[in-house]
């Protein structure tokens, strides 16, 4: 389903001289720059490739079109005095129909749009498996990296546009130090990725949490590379019996 939006953006004129704003008669239409960036409505990550199309309204005629950037970027120039049906498409989510009126004829740009588009659930489902990553954190840390975030919002995505997957998160430390601190360092890595997926909007009772300590190592020769590897949340996926 569409939705419909309607937004108006007020402009102050910056005066020339005495305050008063001098216009040639013969100057150019005025064109307003629409800049903004289409990300996802839960995880606000960028959405490249969307297609962003603005029809002046009513005929909807000659229509003004442009495809976000690698960072979901756009740039739409417009005729200020004209009102605009914008709508925004991309593939797995679902359109959105938005109505920009300017409410200053003589506006020069609007910035910092943002766009949130809704995934389309009923159409990722059939396309996106479930990827589960294995998440690794700093020594005696269990705060999420900026990489760990960025892929534990990817995995959101694809949870929920899987409503029925539940997985585990098995905390693992390296085998040196206390067993009990180790245990329980694991439970607070794989409670961390629990919290934040909840805060993507992923339900807590679809994540189950477990701590291995130093008991499951990775193979192979305990070398400091080694070691750093298995300071890890393994995420798997959960068959209910």
């Amino acid at each position: 389903m569409r939705l419909h939006l309607v937004f108006g953006v007020l402009w102050g004129i910056i005066g020339m001289g005495c305050g008063r704003v001098v216009r040639a008669q013969n100057s150019p239409a005025p064109v307003a720059v629409l800049e903004g960036t289409v990300v996802h409505a839960q995880t606000r990550q960028p959405i490249a490739g969307a297609t962003v199309r603005a029809a002046p309204l009513p005929d909807r005629a000659a229509s003004t079109v442009s495809r976000t950037r690698p960072d979901g970027t756009f740039t739409l120039r417009l005729d200020p005095s004209r009102t605009y049906t914008i709508v925004t498409q991309a593939e797995g989510y679902k359109d959105l129909e938005e109505k920009l009126a300017f409410s200053d004829q003589r506006a020069e740009r609007l910035y910092g749009k943002q766009i949130r588009l809704e995934p389309d659930n009923t159409m990722v489902r059939k396309t996106m498996p479930v990827v589960l990553p294995t998440i690794q954190f700093a020594p005696r840390q269990a705060n999420l990296s900026r990489e760990a975030m960025n892929t534990l919002r990817e995995l959101a995505v694809q949870l929920e546009a899987n409503p029925a997957v539940r997985i585990e998160a098995a905390g693992h430390t390296d085998t040196i130090g206390d067993i009990a601190l180790n245990r329980q360092l694991a439970l607070d890595r794989a409670e961390a990725i629990r919290t934040f997926l909840f805060q993507l909007g992923i339900a807590q009772n679809r994540v189950e949490v477990r701590s291995y300590g130093g008991t499951k190592p990775l193979p192979g020769p305990l070398s400091p590379e080694r070691r750093l590897k298995n300071k890890r949340v393994e995420l798997r996926t959960i068959k209910d019996s």
